[in-house]
C-alpha cells in the first residue's frame, strides 16, 4: 500500500508539474492549442452546414470566432494552415461536436482537462502492466515521459486523447476487465488517428482468441461510426475524399508544415515529424527516395515482426512484441513528437527484461531511458535552442 501510494504521488506531481508548464505554454505560444483548434472549428463549421474541407468556408467560420492570429508572419501562415485546410477525418469532425456546442474559453479548458486526466490514467495502467507501482524503475520511466509532455498537453493535438484511449484498451483486454469500455475506447481511437492506433489493434488482433475477439467487435463499432459521420458530412462536403486528400498534398509539399524535409516550416523543435523519412530527407532530400527507403526498412522490419509474432500463436512475450512495434509504427508513416508519447507503452517490456536480470535488462533499461529523454518535449526544445545559439554565435564569429 505504501509504495502504490508513492507511485500515485509521483505520478500525479508529474503530470501537474506537465500540465502546469503546458496552460502557461498555450497561452502564449502562437496559436493556443492549434490543433485542437484545428479539430474544433471545423466540427463547428459542419454544424453550420458548411463545408469543413473548403478551407474559404472554414477560414471563414474561423474569422467569426474573432480568435486572432499570431502577429509573427511566418507563425501566422503555419497557424492559419494547420486551422483552415481540415486534414481530420469526418470521424473526428463527428466526435468532436459536443466540444463545438461549447464556446471556445470553455471548450479548450475542459479539453485540457481531458488531456491531463487522460496523460494520468494511461501512466498508472502502464505501471500496472508492468507488474505494479512497486516496481521503481517503471515508476522513473513512467514519471519521465509524463513530466516531459508539456508541449503534448499545449497543442490539445487529438493524439493526447488517442495515446491514453489505447493504453486503456490494452490494459482492460490485458487484464480482462471493462471489455467493453476496451472496445469502445480502441474503436474511438482507430477513428480519431488510425495512423496512431492501427499497430496497437494489429497487436491487440494477433494476442490470441480471447483478445482478437474484442478488437474485432472495435473494428465493427469503428465502421458503424465512420459510417455514421460519412452520412453526416455527406450533405455538407459531397466530395470530401477528393477535398480532404487535396488539404493532405497542400500541407506536404516542400516548405509546408507537413513536409518531412528539412525545409519544413517546422522541421525542428517539439512539434517536429519523428518518421524515418524526415531522417532520411537528410540524406537525399527528395520524395521519391525517402518514401522507397521507409518503405523498405519498416516494410522488412515489419514482416520479421509478423511472422515472429504469428509462429508465437501463444504469444509468451506479448509485452516484448508490443514494445517492438509501438515505435516501428512511429516510423512508417507521417508522426510527430506529441505521438511518440506511445512510447509509454514500452515501458512493460522493460520491466519484464529487467526483472529477468542479465545484460539484455540492463540493455533494455539504458535504451528506455535514453529514448525516453531524447522524446521529451523540454528535451527536444533545449536541444535546438542551443542549436540556433551554436549557429548565431558561429555566424556572428
Amino acid at each position: 500500500m505504501k509504495q502504490r501510494w508513492k507511485a500515485l504521488t509521483c505520478l500525479m506531481l508529474s503530470v501537474w508539474f506537465a500540465a502546469h508548464w503546458a496552460w502557461s505554454l498555450q497561452k502564449t505560444m502562437p496559436g493556443g492549442m492549434v490543433d485542437m483548434k484545428a479539430v474544433y472549428y471545423a466540427s463547428r463549421c459542419a454544424m453550420e452546414h458548411k463545408n469543413p474541407y473548403d478551407p474559404n468556408a472554414l477560414a471563414k467560420v474561423y474569422q467569426d470566432s474573432a480568435d486572432p492570429l499570431p502577429s509573427d508572419p511566418k507563425m501566422r501562415v503555419v497557424v492559419h494552415n494547420v486551422i483552415t485546410l481540415c486534414v481530420n477525418l469526418p470521424t473526428a469532425l463527428l466526435l468532436m461536436t459536443p466540444w463545438a456546442m461549447i464556446p471556445w474559453g470553455v471548450a479548450h479548458g475542459m479539453w485540457f482537462a481531458l488531456e491531463s486526466i487522460g496523460l494520468f490514467a494511461a501512466a498508472w495502467m502502464v505501471l500496472d502492466l508492468a507488474g505494479g507501482p512497486k516496481l521503481n524503475l517503471a515508476l522513473a520511466l513512467a514519471c519521465l515521459l509524463v513530466s516531459n509532455c508539456e508541449v503534448f498537453l499545449a497543442t490539445g493535438n487529438l493524439a493526447t486523447v488517442v495515446m491514453a484511449a489505447s493504453v486503456a484498451a490494452v490494459w482492460c483486454f490485458e487484464t480482462g476487465r471493462y471489455e467493453w469500455v476496451g472496445i469502445l475506447l480502441l474503436a474511438v481511437a482507430l477513428v480519431l488517428k488510425p495512423h496512431d492506433s492501427g499497430f496497437v489493434w494489429l497487436f491487440l488482433f494477433l494476442r490470441g482468441s480471447a483478445i482478437r475477439k474484442s478488437a474485432v467487435k472495435a473494428v465493427f463499432l469503428c465502421l458503424a461510426l465512420f459510417l455514421i459521420s460519412v452520412i453526416w458530412i455527406a450533405g455538407r462536403a459531397p466530395n470530401w475524399p477528393d477535398e480532404l486528400k487535396s488539404n493532405l498534398g497542400r500541407t506536404t509539399v516542400r516548405g509546408e508544415i507537413n513536409d518531412p524535409g528539412p525545409h519544413s516550416m517546422v522541421s525542428k523543435g517539439a512539434g517536429m515529424i519523428v518518421s524515418l523519412q524526415s531522417v532520411a530527407s537528410y540524406i537525399r532530400d527528395d520524395p521519391g527516395f525517402y518514401n522507397s527507403a521507409t518503405l523498405l526498412i519498416c516494410g522488412s522490419l515489419l514482416l520479421m515482426w509478423l511472422i515472429g509474432t504469428v509462429r508465437l500463436r501463444d504469444m509468451q512475450n506479448p509485452n516484448v512484441a508490443l514494445a517492438v512495434i509501438i515505435p516501428l509504427s512511429l516510423l512508417i508513416t507521417y508522426h510527430r513528437n506529441y505521438d511518440a508519447k506511445a512510447l509509454l507503452l514500452t515501458i512493460p517490456a522493460c520491466m519484464q527484461l529487467w526483472s529477468e536480470g542479465g545484460l539484455l535488462g540492463k540493455f533494455a533499461a539504458a535504451v528506455n531511458l535514453v529514448v525516453l529523454t531524447l522524446s521529451g518535449d523540454i528535451t527536444v526544445t533545449a536541444i535546438f535552442d542551443l542549436e540556433s545559439n551554436v549557429h548565431f554565435v558561429a555566424s556572428g564569429a
